[in-house]
């Protein structure tokens, strides 16, 4: 009997899904378009440029609105075997609400899990290109010629600010080394006027070398140093291409290289979790979903208590996600907290109302 059940709920809300998938893109594309018309007319691109963007960022709209579409197709499909009296028929054959809403918590397991891999894999390279491709060929900005300034990293005993820097050309003016040894007594001073990254490290000219604790200073014209921190990743982190265009491997790595050089990742470590915490909530829709069909038994009244508590999780999820990224809370609290709230709520109404 509960093989014959899952196979028809997982049928229905296939339908379900796909068809409000298909509307949801539909309407982001129109919104997004209409808003940005004016940008494509005063750029005059053609029309295989304004393609290949939403082409790009469709991957990443389907990432983005598929809690929303899960959560109103678990209620749709729940609210029609409502008004079809087929949850009262599966109540006579003692196949309780709690049974279903296993179900769906394990079927949302599975959407869960794809949301992440499509997202990793498939959104965060179709942002990236999108990004790209609107800075460039509609904004006209040619993000190789970014340069960053004032910028200071850590590396073992080596303190290292960095006056101006062009990370996609690998080469920066004004540079100063500060080499402390283990009891934290400043031991060097590098300055340099300019520097280049090349294959062996980076390449300093005009150099001075000071040495405080003999009181000498001598000059160089040029002189190697290794570095194993990496400028193009500061080019990641301060540009105006967000970091949740980098897939979850990409940047776990940055923010591992970018501790170590000392710089604050705190923005970096709560796009992190948010990443994993948006996947988890299919799982938290589904939960709402079931709880929401144990109170409200009107399919329109469901639709609406739905849209209301996709609004309060997305405004919970961008307000912890902005705290964590200031570092009012701790990153995983930040991003993990919307979710276990609501889960928990929405467990208990199901424990409680269900039969």
């Amino acid at each position: 009997m509960n093989k014959i059940l899952h196979r028809y709920l997982f049928r229905e809300n296939l339908y379900y899904l796909g068809m409000l998938l298909a509307s949801g893109i539909s309407i982001y594309l129109l919104i997004d378009f209409l808003d940005r018309v004016d940008d494509f007319i005063s750029a005059e691109v053609g029309l295989g440029v304004v393609l290949k963007y939403y082409l790009y960022k469709t991957p990443l709209i389907i990432s983005q609105i598929l809690p929303a579409v899960f959560l109103l197709s678990v209620v749709l499909q729940l609210g029609m075997m409502i008004r079809n009296r087929e949850l009262l028929s599966l109540k006579s054959n003692s196949i309780t609400t709690k049974t279903i809403a296993v179900f769906f918590v394990f079927y949302a397991f599975f959407w869960a899990g794809g949301q992440l891999f499509f997202s990793q894999y498939f959104g965060t390279t179709g942002m990236e290109k999108s990004e790209l491709l609107w800075k460039e060929e509609v904004r006209d900005k040619d993000l190789s010629k970014r340069t960053l300034h004032d910028l200071w990293f850590r590396e073992g005993e080596r303190f290292v600010h960095l006056d101006r820097v062009t990370p996609a050309r690998d080469q920066g003016r004004g540079i100063e080394i500060y080499e402390v040894t283990g009891d934290r007594s400043l031991s060097l001073i590098i300055r340099a006027q300019s520097f280049s990254v090349i294959d062996s490290g980076w390449r300093l000219e005009q150099v001075r070398i000071v040495e405080p604790g003999r009181f000498s200073s001598r000059a160089q014209k040029t002189k190697h140093v290794e570095f194993e921190t990496d400028i193009q990743d500061f080019l990641r982190v301060n540009s105006d291409i967000p970091p949740q265009s980098l897939s979850l491997f990409r940047l776990g790595d940055l923010i591992q290289k970018l501790s170590r050089s000392g710089s604050n990742v705190e923005r970096l470590r709560t796009v992190w979790h948010s990443k994993l915490s948006y996947a988890a909530s299919l799982v938290v829709m589904a939960l709402i979903g079931v709880a929401l069909v144990t109170l409200v038994g009107n399919i329109y009244l469901l639709v609406v208590f739905s849209l209301v508590l996709v609004f309060v999780y997305y405004a919970g999820f961008v307000l912890g996600t902005g705290m964590g990224e200031s570092g009012v809370l701790p990153p995983m609290i930040a991003a993990w907290a919307p979710d276990v709230f609501l889960a928990a709520v929405a467990a208990a109404v199901v424990g409680l109302k269900a039969d």
